[in-house]
């Protein structure tokens, strides 16, 4: 990803993690750098990359819950 390809030379942390509520995410984020704007997978999940303060990178991914 040329957006954080400098960064990653660095040797950050990177996390991926799964959320109940993406949108709830994407407020509780504001502020932050977004690496990966929200977009659904070819996997089937709708997910989003923030950078917080302290220059961890996070993929945060919600996946619809079927019955």
């Amino acid at each position: 990803m040329p957006a954080i390809a400098a960064d990653i030379r660095k040797g950050p942390t990177f996390l991926y993690l799964e959320v109940d509520s993406l949108e709830t995410v994407k407020a509780a984020t504001a502020g932050m750098d977004i690496y990966w704007p929200a977009q659904t997978t070819f996997y089937g999940s709708r997910e989003i990359g923030v950078k917080d303060p302290a220059g961890r990178f996070s993929t945060l991914a919600h996946f619809e819950k079927h019955p």
